[in-house]
C-alpha cells in the first residue's frame, strides 16, 4: 500500500499546476532562450559595444549594425530550416543523417537543369523520353523537390520496413547521395565534347534579376551589339587557323574537324561548319572562311531582349534616352520625384556626417537617371528565382534609413533588406509550430517518439508519421540549397557538408532529446540564434580562433543535453 500510495502521489504531483515561474522553467526551450540572450549581449559587446558607443550597448557592436543584421540572419535562418526538419524527426524518436547530402544534391539539380535542361533517356539506346532545353526556376525547383522528396520518402520506408536505426539508414544515404551528387556533376556539367565534367556551377545568370525588354527592341542596339559579338567570337574560334598564310585548305578543314563546342561556338554552329567546309570538302581557304562567316553570322531578331538589369542600366546613353521617351508623363513624373527626395535625403545625410549645414533642395534629376531608375522598376521575369535569392522587408530597412539608423559611413542607405532565406525560416518555423502545438498531428509525432507501442495500440499511424517527416527533412534541405542557388547563381557539390550534424546539434540545443517525445519549435529557433551567431561570430571578432566555434560547440551540445533530460524529469513527473 505504501508503494501505491507513494505512486499515486507522484502522478499528482505531476499532473498538479504549477504557476507561471514553474511553468517556464518546465518548458523545453528554456535553457536554450538564457544561452541565446548571453550569446546576444557577448556577441554585441565583443564586436565592439564596449568600445563603439557610450557606455555597455551591445547595439553599437557591428555585430548587429543593419549590415551585421543582415549577414548574421541569413546564416541563422540557413541553420534554423533545416534544424527544423531535423527537430520534428527527432521528437518522433528518428534522425537523419542525410540532410547535408541532400542540401548538395538539391542545389546540383537545380543548376545542372538551369544550365543545361532537363533530359531524360533510355541508356545506350540513343531513345530520349524528356527533352526540356529551357528551365525555368520554377520547373527547377518543382522537378528538384520531385526527386528529393522521393529520397525521403525512400529513406521513410526503409526505416520503418526493415526497423534498422534510422542512424545506419541515413548514414548510409548521407555516403550514396554524397557520391551521386559527384558523380552526376562530373558526368553531366559539361560541354559536349569535354572528356569530364566540373563539380561546380559558378556561371548561371542572375536570374532573380533578369527583365525583358522586348517592348524596346526596334529603339535599342542591344540586339545588334549582341549579334555582332556573338558572330566575333565564333570566328574567333577558326581566326587562327584562317588567318595563318603557312596553313594550307587541308589543315584547316583537319582544325574544323577536331574543333569542339565552347560558350563560343554553339553544336548547331559546328555541325554545320563540318558538314560545309569539314574535311571530305573541296574548298580553298577563302571559300572556308566565307562558310565559317556564314555560318557564324547570328540575325539580330533572333537575339532574346532577356537581359539583366545591371545591363539594361549599363545600356548606352542614346538607348536609354530613346526608352525615356516612351514613358508616360505620370510614370516619369512619379519616378523623378522618388529619386528627388532620395537624393535630397542622401545629401542630408552627408552633410550631417561632415558637420556641413543640410541643404535645401533636392539636386537636379536627369532624365538619363530617371531612365536608369525605370529600369530598376520593372518586375522580374522570374518571380520564383526572387522569391529564394532576392530580398525581403525592403520598406522596414528603407524606413530605418529615413529615421536615421540603417546609414552606411557615407552616408548612404546601408543595406535594401534581409535575405529571403530569412523569409522562408519564419515561414516554416510558424507552420511546423503551429501543427506541433494546435494539430492532431502534432500530437501524433509526440506520441510516436514518446511511446511508439501506445502510440500504435491507439491508432496512430506512427509509419506514415515518420515517412512523412523523413519527406519535410528533404523539403527543408531543398529550400535551403534553393536560397543559396538563387542567392548566389552558382552551385558545389560539397554545399551543406556537415550541416546534418550542425541541424541534429541545434535541435538538441533547443530542446529535442534523443530518445524521442519531447521538444519545440520556438526552442529550435532559440538554437539556430545561437549556433548562427556564434558561427558568424568570427567575422566581428578579429581576434578569437576559429577553433573556438566547435569547442563552443561541443560544450553546448553536452550541457543542452544534461539540462534537456533533467527538463523532461521534470516536466513528465520522472516519467
Amino acid at each position: 500500500m505504501a508503494t501505491k500510495a507513494s505512486a499515486g502521489r507522484t502522478e499528482a504531483d505531476r499532473r498538479a499546476k504549477t504557476g507561471l515561474w514553474g511553468k517556464v522553467v518546465n518548458r523545453p526551450e528554456i535553457g536554450a532562450f538564457m544561452v541565446m540572450i548571453l550569446v546576444l549581449v557577448a556577441l554585441g559587446m565583443a564586436s565592439g559595444g564596449l568600445t563603439g558607443g557610450v557606455g555597455w550597448n551591445p547595439l553599437d557592436g557591428t555585430a548587429y549594425n543593419p549590415l551585421g543584421l543582415r549577414n548574421n540572419t541569413r546564416i541563422v535562418a540557413q541553420l534554423g530550416i533545416i534544424a527544423i526538419g531535423a527537430c520534428l524527426l527527432m521528437i518522433a524518436g528518428e534522425f537523419d543523417l542525410s540532410i547535408g547530402s541532400m542540401i548538395g544534391f538539391a542545389g546540383m539539380s537545380m543548376a545542372l537543369m538551369l544550365k543545361w535542361g532537363f533530359h531524360v533517356s533510355i541508356p545506350f539506346t540513343g531513345i530520349t523520353l524528356i527533352s526540356i532545353n529551357e528551365v525555368t526556376p520554377l520547373m527547377a525547383v518543382l522537378l528538384t523537390l520531385c526527386m528529393t522528396l522521393a529520397f525521403g520518402f525512400l529513406i521513410g520506408n526503409i526505416v520503418v520496413r526493415s526497423k534498422l536505426p534510422s542512424f545506419i539508414v541515413t548514414l548510409a544515404f548521407l555516403f550514396f547521395i554524397r557520391g551521386l551528387t559527384e558523380v552526376c556533376y562530373r558526368f553531366l556539367n559539361r560541354a559536349p565534347g569535354e572528356r569530364s565534367g566540373s563539380t561546380q556551377v559558378s556561371d548561371l545568370p542572375d536570374f532573380k534579376n533578369l527583365i525583358n525588354l522586348e517592348p524596346y527592341r526596334d529603339m535599342v542596339s542591344y540586339a545588334q551589339t549582341q549579334a555582332s559579338q556573338l558572330a566575333q567570337g565564333c570566328l574567333s574560334v577558326f581566326q587562327r587557323p584562317l588567318n595563318n598564310n603557312l596553313a594550307s585548305a587541308e589543315q584547316v578543314q583537319t582544325f574544323i574537324g577536331n574543333a569542339s563546342t565552347s560558350s563560343k561556338l554553339t553544336a548547331d554552329q559546328l555541325a554545320a561548319i563540318v558538314e560545309r567546309a569539314g574535311p571530305g570538302n573541296d574548298l580553298t581557304k577563302e571559300q572556308i572562311g566565307e562558310v565559317v562567316n556564314d555560318v557564324c553570322a547570328v540575325d539580330p531578331s533572333t537575339v532574346s531582349m532577356i537581359m539583366e538589369r545591371a545591363t539594361a542600366k549599363r545600356l548606352p546613353d542614346a538607348d536609354l534616352m530613346a526608352v525615356f521617351q516612351t514613358l508616360p508623363t505620370e510614370t516619369v513624373d512619379r519616378l523623378r520625384d522618388g529619386l528627388e527626395t532620395r537624393a535630397l535625403l542622401d545629401a542630408t545625410r552627408k552633410a550631417e556626417i561632415a558637420g556641413r549645414e543640410a541643404p535645401s533642395q533636392a539636386p537636379a534629376i536627369s532624365d538619363l537617371q530617371v531612365a536608369r531608375d525605370y529600369m530598376d522598376s520593372l518586375s522580374t521575369i522570374n518571380p520564383t528565382a526572387n522569391m529564394f535569392g532576392g530580398d525581403i522587408f525592403e520598406p522596414v530597412f528603407d524606413w530605418l534609413y529615413r529615421i536615421g539608423y540603417n546609414i552606411n559611413p557615407g552616408g548612404s542607405q546601408w543595406v535594401e533588406g534581409l535575405y529571403a532565406v530569412v523569409g522562408w525560416w519564419i515561414a516554416i518555423a510558424f507552420v511546423a509550430w503551429f501543427v506541433l502545438e494546435r494539430t492532431k498531428a502534432g500530437n501524433w509525432i509526440y506520441s510516436t517518439g514518446g511511446n511508439l507501442q501506445a502510440a500504435r495500440a491507439n491508432g496512430v499511424p506512427t509509419d506514415a508519421v515518420k515517412i512523412s517527416l523523413f519527406m519535410f527533412t528533404a523539403f527543408c534541405a531543398t529550400i535551403f540549397a534553393a536560397t543559396q542557388v538563387f542567392d548566389t547563381n552558382s552551385a558545389d557539390a560539397a554545399k551543406g557538408n556537415l550541416k546534418e550534424l550542425e541541424a541534429i546539434a541545434t535541435a538538441v540545443v533547443g530542446g529535442a532529446i534523443l530518445t524521442g517525445g519531447f521538444g519545440s519549435i520556438v526552442g529550435v529557433v532559440f538554437g539556430a540564434i545561437i549556433f548562427g551567431l556564434a558561427q558568424n561570430a568570427l567575422f566581428y571578432i578579429p581576434w578569437l580562433d576559429g577553433a573556438y566555434y566547435r569547442m563552443f560547440l561541443g560544450s553546448i551540445l553536452l550541457a543542452a543535453a544534461l539540462l534537456n533530460e533533467n527538463v523532461r524529469k521534470r516536466f513528465t513527473g520522472g516519467i
